[in-house]
């Protein structure tokens, strides 16, 4: 029999313990590494969203604060009208107490502020939206700066021949206001100091761009780059597409700009007003909103009356304007209540987007929070800054950058002013009434917003690409530039790619499991479309089912 020495036998035990210690301690590193991340990861979360939700509510906040400045001006202009005596009996041929001319004078200069404050006021938004942001921890992105300046210096530098004036001209409507280079000094001054939040539901003067040609509704679609990135053959299938879908002739696309009519005001957290005459509006509303204010209303019948420009809410906004909001119908279905009649309106509205890195430990170490995300952007965005009012700025000098950081937490808040006549929305009157008292966290998606907002490298992309003047046989820099969308195109057009391969394969299965057992579609054992999107009641609130988050 062979005895171990009792010495030994502690030895080995000693470093079976040693061992085990090692391996529990760094168990407990990497535990104490990973709530470290989840914890940073929250905190910046939380972060991005009092940040943006800041932002939103100082921009809508800033809008309903226009609009009522816009609003009581109006009833000043009426006012005006009282004051400078226009008798209710005087006979037609009797002259007015004061020259016509005086009088259009003195309004006109009125309708110039209202002008002014339609681009003053929302750039104040702006402004002050950044402040909020920066106020909630947040600094200024890069990216966002560089969209600004893009946007600048691309449409409407007026120092080298403003895209903006030749086609619309510095004052379209005689409203006496130069806005051009006002404008762009204004949007400059508030890009100078950084943008940390950005409004994404802008209204662009030049419009979005449109492709004609078979398949340009897929190349107009982000969604299209993203399903056959992310091989999701179901985008396909949900649109009537299948594997043997024709490829797409780009030689044949064309790209069509057409510039919305103009419009006063800024483009970024626009107000949605026009200016009109007095047949624009219900003059009944006005003269019980002067009567409230112990105002004498004007008479319905005033000789040698002349006519009035007014600020009036634009109704025709193809969609954007400030008549009732279509996608409230489809809110409502998922609501206790449907929402209150004179709250239902769209018109002036703020959608903030917001974003940060967290410090992971298992990421970069040298990342720090509010920085550009990589050197190429810090580069162009100190070059913007550096030549700022030289008007030399190129668009390969702006961070155009296809894709946003995987490490970057996002946040989205939206807000909006409220107001009411009654029980009626604020646009009932059709002139602009100082009538806003409230502003809110609105769902972000009773907000529409646009492929210049919500990709601007998208949007870049449509007009570099398809508007380049020797397309398709376009420069290399913009086809490395756009690789993300342009290899998109190319695995769809390639019926032998991996992306059609993949196509195909996932066709078959499809086909397979719908069949069931006995691989015949049409019977009993038939099994649901996998492709078919499936609706699970929400998380509670509602008690007639829907998404599980509109926010």
């Amino acid at each position: 029999m062979i005895m171990s020495h009792p010495h030994l036998n502690r030895r080995r035990q000693k470093g079976q313990v040693l061992i085990f210690a090692v391996m529990i301690m760094l168990i407990i590193l990497v535990v104490i590494f990973f709530l470290y991340d989840v914890q940073n990861v929250i905190r910046v979360r939380a972060t991005t969203q009092n940040g943006a939700d800041a932002a939103a509510l100082t921009a809508a906040a800033w809008q309903g604060r226009t609009l009522n400045t816009i609003g009581e001006l109006n009833l000043i202009k009426a006012s005006t009208m009282l004051i400078y005596g226009i008798p209710p009996t005087a006979a037609p041929d009797e002259p007015l107490p004061i020259p016509e001319e005086e009088l259009l004078a003195s309004v006109n200069l009125l309708t110039n502020m209202q002008t002014r404050l339609t681009y003053v006021g929302p750039l104040i938004g702006l402004a002050a939206a950044q402040q909020s942001a920066k106020g909630n921890a947040l600094r200024t992105s890069g990216s966002y700066t560089s969209g600004i300046y893009y946007h600048i210096n691309t449409w409407m530098d007026w120092r080298g021949g403003s895209l903006y004036e030749n086609i619309y001209g510095n004052d379209p409507r005689g409203l006496g206001y130069n806005w051009i280079s006002s404008y762009q000094v204004m949007l400059e001054e508030i890009a100078w100091r950084g943008i940390a939040a950005r409004p994404v539901n802008s209204r662009y003067l030049f419009g979005s761009p449109h492709l004609n040609g078979s398949g340009a509704d897929l190349l107009l679609d982000l969604d299209f780059y993203r399903a056959v990135h992310s091989r999701n053959y179901c985008w396909f299938y949900q649109r009537g597409m299948g594997p043997d879908a024709p490829p797409i002739d780009i030689s044949a696309i064309n790209l069509d700009l057409t510039p919305e009519s103009w419009f006063p005001g800024s483009e970024i957290l626009p107000l949605y007003v026009e200016f009109g005459s007095g047949a624009q509006y219900d003059p009944a509303v006005m003269y019980q909103e002067m009567a409230s204010r112990e105002l004498e209303p004007i008479p319905a019948v005033q000789p040698g009356l002349p006519e009035i420009t007014w600020a009036v809410y634009d109704l025709t906004g193809d969609g954007w304007g400030w008549g009732q909001t279509a996608i409230y119908d489809y809110v409502n279905g998922y609501l206790r209540s449907d929402f209150r009649r004179e709250y239902t309106y769209g018109g002036a509205a703020a959608r903030i987007i917001t974003h940060a890195a967290p410090s992971i430990i298992s990421g970069r170490w040298s990342w720090k929070h509010g920085q550009p995300e990589n050197e190429e952007e810090f580069s162009s965005i100190g070059s913007a800054l550096n030549m700022r009012g030289s008007g030399q700025l190129s668009r390969a000098e702006y961070g155009l950058r296809t894709l946003r950081s995987s490490e970057m937490v996002e946040s989205v808040s939206a807000a909006k002013p409220f107001g009411r006549l009654g029980s009626d929305p604020p646009h009932r009157s059709g002139i602009v009434l100082p009538v806003f008292e409230q502003v809110r966290l609105i769902p972000v998606s009773l907000l529409n917003s646009n492929i210049v907002d919500r990709e601007p490298s998208f949007y870049r992309f449509l007009i570099e690409y398809f508007g380049h003047p020797d397309f398709p046989d376009v420069p290399e820099d913009l086809l490395n530039r756009y690789a993300y969308f342009l290899s998109a195109i190319n695995l769809f057009n390639n019926m032998s790619s991996d992306f059609r391969v993949g196509w195909f394969d996932f066709d078959d299965w499809r086909n397979d499991y719908m069949a069931g057992e006995d691989g015949i579609l049409g019977n009993e054992d038939d099994q649901r479309d996998p492709c078919e999107p499936v609706f699970t009641g929400g998380p509670g609130g509602g008690s007639r089912g829907g998404p599980g988050i509109i926010h």
